[in-house]
């Protein structure tokens, strides 16, 4: 095999599979989704991310789980990157939105919208001002991703997966938390320590991955419509 093939044999194949067939080291990611990630090829530093991008937002909401915001950006070469996020817990989103506005600062993102979970526009009895609602009067506009149950997770988990593997995706070390959930995320598995159906995910660690799904699902180009998004409340 040439240089070139084996470069390309090698890439193919996970590292974590590669390391067990060159090295011997026993294969312990057999429950992890995210496989193809890896922080020497897909972690780069903030000031090697190029400065011609089209940007883009998505937000995760958590109640016992995390909030995840994440900044997002396509260059004109096509290649993806995730430049910063934010994280915490229990806060409203009026204590959320002078962080998000600190970290985005004066980039204007594509349609000046952040992508959200369309569950996020839910209304209540108990709360009639819905959790999107709260955000885009806190100025942090907010519009619905796609559904998740008109894709499929499974297929969206796969798009990223393709991303990572083409080196079309890579992460900011701004982004810990986001970086954490690649190395840990798994498919459910049962007693017997079998996994489950495949395209059944663990419900934690997953939630700045979920605010990276809301941004690829649409299918972010660098190429950005001037037209103007507009805000469904569902």
């Amino acid at each position: 095999m040439t240089e070139k093939k084996w470069a390309e044999f090698c890439k193919a194949v996970p590292p974590h599979e590669r390391d067990m067939r060159l090295k011997g080291i026993p294969a312990m990611a057999g429950s992890i989704v995210y496989v193809e990630f890896n922080d020497e090829d897909h972690v780069v530093e903030p000031k090697d991310i190029p400065d011609d991008l089209a940007y883009y937002a998505g937000l995760d909401v958590g109640m016992d789980h995390p909030t995840v915001w994440l900044l997002y950006g396509v260059s004109k070469e096509g290649k993806h990157y995730v430049i910063d996020e934010y994280v915490s817990r229990n806060q409203t989103p009026e204590q959320d939105a002078p962080y998000i506005k600190t970290i985005l600062g004066n980039k204007q993102l594509a349609g000046g919208y952040t992508y959200i979970d369309p569950a996020a526009f839910q209304v209540t009895k108990a709360n009639q001002v819905s959790v999107a609602q709260q955000y885009t009067k806190a100025g942090i506009p907010v519009i619905s991703s796609r559904r998740t149950s008109d894709v499929g997770e499974m297929n969206q988990v796969y798009e990223i997966k393709e991303m990572i593997r083409c080196d079309e995706l890579f992460v900011s070390k701004n982004c810990p938390q986001l970086i954490k959930e690649f190395h840990v995320w798994k498919y459910k598995r049962d007693r017997q320590n079998k996994p489950m159906t495949k395209d059944s995910f663990e419900d934690r660690n997953n939630d700045a991955l979920d605010a990276l799904r809301y941004i690829t699902t649409m299918h972010p180009t660098h190429k950005v419509s001037s037209r103007r998004a507009r805000v469904v409340y569902i």
